[in-house]
Protein backbone atom coordinates (compact mmCIF):
# COMPACT_ATOMS: atom_id res chain seq x y z
CA UNK A 1 0.00 0.00 0.00
CA UNK A 2 1.31 3.44 -0.89
CA UNK A 3 1.01 5.89 2.03
CA UNK A 4 2.42 9.33 2.80
CA UNK A 5 4.27 10.99 5.65
CA UNK A 6 5.25 14.62 6.14
CA UNK A 7 7.69 16.10 8.61
CA UNK A 8 10.03 19.06 8.93
CA UNK A 9 12.94 19.35 6.58
CA UNK A 10 15.95 19.42 8.86
CA UNK A 11 18.56 17.54 6.88
CA UNK A 12 17.58 14.14 8.25
CA UNK A 13 15.76 12.37 5.43
CA UNK A 14 13.99 9.70 7.46
CA UNK A 15 10.40 9.18 8.47
CA UNK A 16 10.02 10.70 11.95
CA UNK A 17 8.49 8.78 14.84
CA UNK A 18 5.85 10.76 16.74
CA UNK A 19 6.05 10.80 20.52
CA UNK A 20 3.66 11.71 23.27
CA UNK A 21 0.03 11.63 24.21
CA UNK A 22 -1.06 14.25 21.70
CA UNK A 23 -0.80 11.48 19.12
CA UNK A 24 -3.98 9.45 18.67
CA UNK A 25 -2.39 6.23 19.84
CA UNK A 26 0.79 7.45 21.51
CA UNK A 27 4.29 6.80 20.22
CA UNK A 28 4.46 5.51 16.68
CA UNK A 29 4.96 6.19 13.01
CA UNK A 30 1.95 7.90 11.44
CA UNK A 31 1.09 7.73 7.75
CA UNK A 32 -1.67 9.29 5.68
CA UNK A 33 -3.45 7.10 3.18
CA UNK A 34 -4.20 10.14 0.99
CA UNK A 35 -1.43 12.36 -0.38
CA UNK A 36 -3.56 15.53 -0.17
CA UNK A 37 -3.99 15.12 3.60
CA UNK A 38 -0.24 14.53 4.05
CA UNK A 39 0.53 17.70 2.11
CA UNK A 40 -2.08 19.65 4.08
CA UNK A 41 -0.55 18.39 7.33
CA UNK A 42 2.89 19.47 6.16
CA UNK A 43 1.66 22.96 5.25
CA UNK A 44 -0.42 23.51 8.39
CA UNK A 45 1.36 21.61 11.18
CA UNK A 46 4.98 21.34 10.14
CA UNK A 47 5.43 24.87 8.82
CA UNK A 48 6.05 27.37 11.61
CA UNK A 49 6.20 31.18 11.71
CA UNK A 50 5.75 31.52 7.95
CA UNK A 51 8.69 29.24 7.21
CA UNK A 52 7.55 26.26 5.20
CA UNK A 53 10.09 23.57 4.59
CA UNK A 54 8.85 20.05 4.99
CA UNK A 55 9.53 16.69 3.42
CA UNK A 56 6.81 14.55 1.92
CA UNK A 57 7.61 10.84 1.90
CA UNK A 58 5.92 8.36 -0.42
CA UNK A 59 6.11 5.03 1.38
CA UNK A 60 5.33 1.53 0.18
CA UNK A 61 4.00 0.10 3.44
CA UNK A 62 3.74 -3.67 3.85
CA UNK A 63 0.66 -4.16 6.07
CA UNK A 64 -1.81 -7.05 5.98
CA UNK A 65 -5.03 -5.43 7.21
CA UNK A 66 -6.69 -8.82 7.49
CA UNK A 67 -4.19 -10.11 10.05
CA UNK A 68 -4.96 -10.40 13.76
CA UNK A 69 -2.17 -7.98 14.70
CA UNK A 70 -3.62 -5.02 12.75
CA UNK A 71 -6.70 -3.15 13.92
CA UNK A 72 -8.58 -1.78 10.90
CA UNK A 73 -11.24 0.54 12.28
CA UNK A 74 -12.04 1.94 8.83
CA UNK A 75 -12.95 -1.05 6.68
CA UNK A 76 -13.37 -3.99 9.10
CA UNK A 77 -16.71 -3.97 10.90
CA UNK A 78 -15.57 -6.18 13.81
CA UNK A 79 -12.45 -4.08 14.41
CA UNK A 80 -14.54 -0.90 14.24
CA UNK A 81 -17.09 -2.23 16.75
CA UNK A 82 -14.31 -3.30 19.15
CA UNK A 83 -12.65 0.12 18.79
CA UNK A 84 -15.92 1.98 19.53
CA UNK A 85 -16.59 -0.29 22.51
CA UNK A 86 -13.15 0.50 23.98
CA UNK A 87 -13.64 4.25 23.49
CA UNK A 88 -17.18 4.27 24.89
CA UNK A 89 -16.21 2.20 27.94
CA UNK A 90 -13.23 4.43 28.69
CA UNK A 91 -15.26 7.65 28.23
CA UNK A 92 -18.12 6.42 30.42
CA UNK A 93 -15.80 5.29 33.22
CA UNK A 94 -13.80 8.51 33.02
CA UNK A 95 -16.96 10.65 33.19
CA UNK A 96 -18.28 8.61 36.09
CA UNK A 97 -15.07 9.19 38.08
CA UNK A 98 -14.26 12.80 37.12
CA UNK A 99 -17.66 14.24 36.09
CA UNK A 100 -16.23 15.59 32.82
CA UNK A 101 -15.56 14.33 29.32
CA UNK A 102 -12.00 13.15 28.73
CA UNK A 103 -9.71 14.98 26.34
CA UNK A 104 -8.01 13.22 23.46
CA UNK A 105 -4.73 13.47 25.37
CA UNK A 106 -6.30 11.79 28.43
CA UNK A 107 -7.59 8.97 26.26
CA UNK A 108 -4.25 8.58 24.49
CA UNK A 109 -2.49 8.46 27.87
CA UNK A 110 -4.87 5.68 28.92
CA UNK A 111 -4.33 3.77 25.68
CA UNK A 112 -0.54 4.12 25.91
CA UNK A 113 -0.32 3.06 29.55
CA UNK A 114 -2.81 0.22 29.55
CA UNK A 115 -1.94 -1.37 26.21
CA UNK A 116 -5.70 -1.68 25.83
CA UNK A 117 -5.50 -3.06 22.30
CA UNK A 118 -2.90 -5.63 23.38
CA UNK A 119 0.81 -6.05 22.78
CA UNK A 120 0.18 -8.00 19.61
CA UNK A 121 -1.33 -5.00 17.76
CA UNK A 122 1.38 -3.57 15.49
CA UNK A 123 -0.72 -1.08 13.51
CA UNK A 124 -4.08 0.69 13.56
CA UNK A 125 -5.92 2.18 10.59
CA UNK A 126 -8.15 5.03 11.76
CA UNK A 127 -10.23 7.78 10.15
CA UNK A 128 -11.34 11.08 11.62
CA UNK A 129 -13.42 13.91 10.21
CA UNK A 130 -11.80 16.90 8.56
CA UNK A 131 -13.11 20.16 9.97
CA UNK A 132 -12.11 22.83 7.49
CA UNK A 133 -14.11 23.24 4.27
CA UNK A 134 -11.88 25.91 2.75
CA UNK A 135 -8.82 23.75 2.13
CA UNK A 136 -7.59 22.33 -1.18
CA UNK A 137 -8.68 18.73 -0.71
CA UNK A 138 -12.39 19.60 -0.37
CA UNK A 139 -13.83 19.76 -3.86
CA UNK A 140 -17.47 20.24 -2.77
CA UNK A 141 -18.09 22.78 -0.01
CA UNK A 142 -18.93 21.12 3.33
CA UNK A 143 -19.14 17.61 1.85
CA UNK A 144 -16.36 15.48 3.28
CA UNK A 145 -16.76 12.47 1.03
CA UNK A 146 -13.09 11.46 1.31
CA UNK A 147 -12.15 9.63 4.48
CA UNK A 148 -9.19 11.19 6.28
CA UNK A 149 -7.37 7.95 7.02
CA UNK A 150 -4.16 7.51 8.97
CA UNK A 151 -2.19 4.41 9.80
CA UNK A 152 -0.25 4.26 13.04
CA UNK A 153 2.58 1.73 13.15
CA UNK A 154 3.98 0.89 16.58
CA UNK A 155 7.52 0.03 17.62
CA UNK A 156 6.64 -3.65 18.11
CA UNK A 157 5.68 -3.87 14.43
CA UNK A 158 7.87 -1.37 12.69
CA UNK A 159 10.33 -3.99 11.46
CA UNK A 160 7.48 -6.16 10.18
CA UNK A 161 5.71 -3.53 8.08
CA UNK A 162 8.11 -0.65 7.57
CA UNK A 163 10.20 -2.34 4.90
CA UNK A 164 9.56 0.58 2.62
CA UNK A 165 10.83 2.43 -0.35
CA UNK A 166 10.84 6.14 0.30
CA UNK A 167 10.60 8.74 -2.38
CA UNK A 168 11.53 12.02 -0.75
CA UNK A 169 9.79 15.09 -2.06
CA UNK A 170 10.81 18.47 -0.71
CA UNK A 171 7.92 20.89 -0.59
Amino acid sequence: MIVYHSNRSDGDNTVVKAYGFKQWFGDGYYFWQDKDFAEFWGRTHVCKNGICSYNLYVVDLDVDFDSDNVLDTVFNENDYNFFVEVYDKFASNFFERKKKKPTIEEFNFFIGNKKIFGDNIIAIRFADNPNNSKVDYVKIMDLHYRKRIQIAVFENGVHKVLNYTTILKNK
